[in-house]
């Protein structure tokens, strides 16, 4: 029986004038979720809760049963960590990310500077905003070409053009997980209707870039058919954006000659993943080698399979919060054929495979921040990650340093602190330090800081 979470707590983000806020780090994958006490169910015992500094066991159960009560404001986060799961360039992407950013703390630990001086520069981090132009060229006779055309950003739009875009990866991860929100909250009759999808990005912050172009490509039914397979499908290659567009027109080709008629003619859902991987079997690509690039790669295909099991020095090359349940959703592949096509067509999916997969495969580790007056601003964790609570808060001083440092992979908006008055948090070098105590001058983290940079230093 195919998921239709549109029954379950209903569709809407909103709730009393709020809207859950909400973000997923694409270098740690860890999920953070902002929340106001008229974003929840029961308000009155929520304040309750949150009047009680010490009794964080009993607002994660309260969390737990928001949670089990309304999925469907989770799944958009959701579908962006089972992203991290199962496209190539983006695990690759986590798994390189993650060395860059312990090596760029190691690196500026050794120049032995105060915090506030720290700062470098990572371009391997800006890999997912990274826009290319794309335009959609008209002959002289005035009848649509065949395919896109692609350029640097700052290139001049052609005379013979008379639609552009300028897009990103992020772009593409944005769109997929919007239209798969839509899908999933959406009776069937609905999924595929462009009207339907057009008034429900009305009523919410949506993401359609990527869905325009398809749309240019190859009209708005088809596009919202095929605009999740075609992205996944564009991030098994080294370059996504440009994967994206070749697949598209090979689609539009394909259509335009009646070449997938009779595939056509059946009802969703089309078996669109086969469909996909027959295209990128059909693609060039620069080199049959996958390197450990994040930028400069030689156009290739990537493998998820070689990536999850990959060694550096003899040693597995893992990453904290994807490689175990991006293994446990390969296992489940082979003994459940719908995990396979779950991230393209999660609204289509097996009832089972899908809550399953919506409960036991999100993120390890999330930070749920609870807005509001000051008696009632409180950080909690959640999750399954079996790290150690002080090695979780290494790593995690770390990621905040090194991405303030950069400012690659922040949002100033992403703040789990609420302490205005405090020294640090000016700053930001701390923005998602998870421990937040009530008082700031209790705040562990300038010791912890000190401490591993020391480590740092001592090494040499």
């Amino acid at each position: 029986m195919p998921v239709d979470l549109a029954v379950r707590g209903g569709a809407s983000l909103v709730k009393g004038g709020g809207v859950l806020r909400s973000y997923v780090n694409q270098s740690t994958f860890v999920m953070y979720l902002h929340i106001r006490p008229d974003d929840l169910d029961d308000d009155v015992a929520w304040l309750r809760l949150l009047e009680s500094p010490t009794d964080t066991e009993s607002l994660q159960s309260a969390w737990l049963k928001q949670f089990e009560a309304r999925p469907n404001l989770f799944f958009h986060e959701i579908y962006h960590y089972w992203q991290g799961l199962q496209l190539p360039f983006l695990y690759k992407y986590a798994v390189l990310s993650h060395r860059v950013v312990i090596q760029a703390y190691a690196e500026m630990a050794k120049q032995n500077r105060p915090l506030r001086e720290w700062d470098c520069m990572l371009p391997e981090l800006y890999r997912l905003s990274l826009p290319v132009r794309v335009f959609f060229p008209e002959d002289l006779d005035g009848t649509e070409s065949t395919c896109f055309m692609m350029a640097d950003p700052a290139a001049e739009v052609p005379a013979n053009s008379s639609t552009w875009w300028d897009f990103t990866p992020q772009d593409l991860l944005e769109t997929a997980a919007s239209v798969s929100e839509f899908q999933v909250t959406q009776t069937a009759e609905k999924r595929i209707d462009p009207r339907a999808f057009h008034r429900w990005c009305k009523r919410r912050p949506a993401y359609s870039d990527a869905f325009e172009i398809a749309s240019a490509a190859l009209g708005e039914s088809l596009a919202l058919a095929t605009i999740v397979p075609i992205v996944n499908g564009a991030f098994h290659t080294s370059d996504p954006c440009r994967g994206f567009i070749e697949l598209l027109g090979i689609l539009r080709i394909s259509v335009n000659a009646g070449l997938v008629d009779l595939f056509l003619s059946y009802p969703e859902p089309r078996q669109w993943v086969p469909v996909v991987n027959g295209m990128l079997d059909q693609m060039k690509f620069e080199s049959n080698v996958e390197d450990s690039k994040l930028l400069g790669s030689s156009y290739h295909r990537i493998s998820l399979t070689n990536w999850l099991f990959a060694t550096l020095n003899n040693e597995p090359l893992e990453h904290p919060f994807l490689t175990k349940k991006a293994i446990e959703w390969q296992r489940r592949v082979e003994t459940k054929p719908a995990y396979s096509v779950l991230l393209a067509q999660p609204a289509w999916a097996e009832e089972d495979s899908f809550w399953s997969a919506l409960y036991d495969l999100q993120p390890p580790l999330s930070f749920v921040k609870f807005h509001g007056e000051e008696a009632y601003q409180r950080v909690i964790s959640t999750g399954d990650t079996d790290w150690p609570q002080h090695h979780l808060k290494r790593l995690l001083t770390i990621y905040s340093v090194v991405h303030r440092a950069s400012e690659a992979g922040i949002d100033p908006r992403n703040r789990l602190c609420h302490h205005l008055d405090c020294p640090q948090y000016g700053p930001n070098y701390c923005n998602t330090y998870p421990a937040v105590p009530r008082d700031f001058t209790n705040c562990q983290f300038p010791i912890l800081h000190e401490k591993l940079s020391s480590h740092w230093v001592k090494e040499g």
